[in-house]
């Protein structure tokens, strides 16, 4: 017995998400036994871009029941059911939430319509459902709304399991419990983690720092370090708990910054290479001010030289420019001053690559 789904959302940020509409049709591999289909009312706010997309606005749902109020038909409608959706991971969490925040632990095995399509027709342009639905001239009548799509999803399954006749490839793609929680286990490590610059570091059960890293966007590059096949990326993803972050907005920053803590706190799964010896660079005993990319609009970060010495960085804002030397020591994080990076800040000097550069041989005004 299979239970299609969808949801639609009313936005928000990861796991916290909550659901508007749903619709579920049970199937039992040759006729819908039951359907439901209904507004949920998320007892907060729909964002702007959701009620564009899906035409479902906050006086629509205000009188809808609420979840809890339809927990109990969830339920029974899905009992003895493997869920079926296109992405279904996504929607498996979001409905698992709902339940969790009821103090009820919702468990079904699920089945993506996603990349079993991939498998079963393989050489399409794209698998999101409306380009496989649309290569397959399945209609969807009110797409971005949950009747629509999982009536669209029911029509696909349909065209799979035909095409899977004897069931093989299908439970293959069967997704387990335990699958499920090491996948929300690992999404929880760097759906938080902002798509900007910085340094992230990743702590163990008893908050030691295991791994660091640095990235122009370090949400992609923990992901690509958690989902990675080697022995390392493997013993990171098992034994990180949690993930810490710092956005430095500039990408030289986060390079210097990594420079100057790796050696200190030696995480157990980076690479410690010994320093080497660089190249001398001098910038002659003045005061420079280096200008990069802020952390958000209408700021910038300041990298400060003192006496011919890395000292380190703050942030100001655009509309009050800080190059007062009292303000600014005050402000100041540190970074190591060394040929190394004295190096990196010179190269990217040379290559005019500082939003801003200002020059001073006497004290900063």
């Amino acid at each position: 017995m299979y239970a299609i789904l969808d949801i639609e959302t009313g936005g928000g940020a990861y796991n916290h998400e909550r659901i508007i509409e749903i619709a579920i049709y049970r199937f039992d591999g040759e006729e819908v036994v039951d359907n439901v289909s209904a507004l949920i009312n998320p007892e907060t706010g729909i964002d702007y871009y959701v009620s564009k997309l899906t035409g479902i606005t906050d006086a629509m749902v205000k009188r809808a029941p609420k979840f809890h109020e339809m927990a109990k038909r969830i339920v029974e409608i899905t009992e003895g059911c493997v869920l079926v959706a296109h992405n279904a991971p996504s929607d498996y969490r979001i409905i698992r939430n709902e339940f969790k925040r009821l103090g009820y632990d919702y468990q079904r095995s699920i089945l993506d319509t996603f990349p079993l399509s991939q498998e079963l027709i393989p050489g399409l342009e794209a698998y999101g459902l409306e380009k496989v639905c649309q290569a397959l001239g399945i209609p969807i009548v009110g797409r971005h709304r949950a009747q629509g799509d999982a009536y669209a999803t029911l029509q696909l399954f349909k065209v799979l399991l035909q095409k899977d006749a004897n069931k093989k490839i299908i439970k293959t793609h069967l997704i387990d419990q335990g699958d499920l929680m090491r996948k929300e286990r690992i999404d929880k490590l760097y759906m938080h983690v902002p798509k900007q610059a910085g340094v992230f570091y990743l702590h163990d059960e008893s908050g030691e720092i295991i791994y660091m890293g640095k990235a122009r966007n370090m949400r992609k590059w923990l992901k690509n370090i958690l989902l990675g096949n080697s022995r390392r990326s493997r013993n990171i993803r098992n034994k990180s708990v949690e993930t810490t972050f710092e956005v430095t907005g500039s990408y030289t920053l986060a390079q210097l910054k990594f420079n100057h803590e790796i050696h200190e706190i030696r995480p157990k799964y980076n690479y410690i290479l010994p320093k080497q010896d660089a190249q001398e660079v001098s910038f002659e005993p003045v005061d420079i001010l280096f200008f990069d990319k802020g952390r958000e609009e209408g700021e910038k970060s300041v990298l400060v030289v003192k006496d011919g010495k890395l000292r380190g960085y703050t942030y100001t804002r655009l509309d009050r420019q800080i190059y007062d030397e009292d303000i600014l020591e005050h402000l100041l994080i540190p970074l190591e001053d060394n040929p190394e990076n004295r190096k990196l800040v010179f190269r990217k000097w040379k290559r005019n690559r500082w939003d801003k550069v200002i020059v001073k041989d006497s004290k900063i005004e």
